[in-house]
């Protein structure tokens, strides 16, 4: 995956690379051919379990990391970002400065479950300065 390059458009790119079609991710995902390129292209965000589905289904594991050490990853990875957050001394306010919100909406971040991806795509990489990306699985 590219710093520029979204995480769904970095699995699609794999996915293509294996030579899955696009209906056999659908279908393990029990969702349409439609939605998944809609998350493909960046048209709708995914729930967190979706991608981390996606993800393994095209032998990935969606990680967040600091150079080359891995943080969090996996199913329960928004609910790490809290501690995270704490590790790096960022208090809820200024993870909402940087994101240009508020310290209650970033409070009601960290509390919600089902995550979409690009809520914790946009917590991770401005708030944190963090690199969300996806590695071969172990």
């Amino acid at each position: 995956m590219t710093a520029d390059m979204p995480l769904m458009a970095s699995l699609a790119e794999h996915r293509l690379h294996l030579g899955v079609h696009m209906y056999e991710v659908a279908e393990a995902l029990g969702i349409t051919v439609p939605t998944l390129s809609a998350w493909e292209h960046g048209r709708r965000s995914p729930r967190w379990p979706h991608v981390i589905a996606y993800g393994r289904r095209v032998d990935r594991r969606i990680v967040v990391r600091d150079g080359d050490t891995v943080l969090a990853e996996g199913l329960y990875l928004p609910a790490q970002l809290p501690i995270l957050r704490g590790e790096l001394g960022l208090s809820q306010s200024d993870v909402a400065r940087r994101l240009g919100g508020s310290r209650g909406q970033v409070g009601n971040h960290e509390r919600r479950a089902g995550h979409q991806l690009v809520t914790v795509e946009r917590y991770v990489t401005v708030g944190l300065r963090l690199q969300l990306t996806h590695l071969a699985a172990a």
